[in-house]
């Protein structure tokens, strides 16, 4: 079973040359969680499913304020704090970066790992 979040907007220093480093930018987020819904799928209980507006919070408020350069190191760290703050099995997350590079409209990169590869 897996919850997917789509386009989950960062405003953050992203970037590595200097003139990515001058103001916050906006990045997104799509992430694939696969977990246990079981619980969730026959009882409809929130405290059974994995709550999703926790774990965008979570995410928004632990790496927008960071300065960070690569896009693969963010991926890192946001799959951290999937497996930190969810029951997934296994998680996969697309970094977006807009306007990285003049002839293309965006970058992006994908990193997907399951809890056992995270610990």
């Amino acid at each position: 079973m897996i919850l997917r979040i789509h386009d989950l907007k960062l405003f953050m220093i992203l970037g590595a040359h200097a003139w990515e480093q001058e103001k916050p930018r906006e990045a997104s987020l799509d992430l694939a969680v696969e977990y246990d819904a079981s619980k969730a799928m026959a009882g409809d209980l929130l405290t059974d499913a994995l709550d999703y507006d926790i774990l965008a919070r979570q995410l928004k408020e632990a790496l927008e304020p960071q300065r960070i350069a690569l896009i693969e190191h963010l991926a890192g760290k946001a799959l951290d704090i999937v497996f930190r703050v969810t029951p997934a099995l296994r998680a996969e997350i697309t970094v977006t970066k807009p306007g990285a590079m003049p002839t293309a409209k965006a970058v992006s990169f994908t990193l997907a790992r399951s809890r056992k590869e995270a610990a």
